[in-house]
């Protein structure tokens, strides 16, 4: 069973990334949006990309440009429209806000 997890605030402000990283499995995908996007800098990010290598992490990528936060290479730059699409693609949606 797979999980879409969506993030919307920073780590830097709350408990909720780190509460989701410690949930999360390898089968499911990840995506940072709104102030969810700072956490693309955050250790927990870090963490993540190098401990379950076959965890999809993406990006809402007007949401990051509006930041001004660069987009690692290693991380999915998407749109809303594929957001639709992959709460179409999994078992359950979890959004940490």
């Amino acid at each position: 069973m797979s999980t879409l997890h969506i993030v919307r605030r920073s780590a830097f402000d709350t408990t909720d990334y780190l509460q989701c990283s410690n949930i999360i499995q390898d089968n499911d995908t990840l995506v940072l949006c709104d102030d969810g996007c700072y956490n693309l800098s955050h250790q927990i990010t870090t963490n993540l990309l190098n401990d379950r290598s076959a965890l999809s992490l993406k990006v809402i990528s007007l949401h990051a440009q509006s930041r001004a936060i660069k987009i690692p290479s290693r991380v999915n730059a998407i749109d809303m429209n594929a957001l639709v699409d992959l709460t179409f693609h999994h078992d359950k949606v979890i959004t940490w806000q």
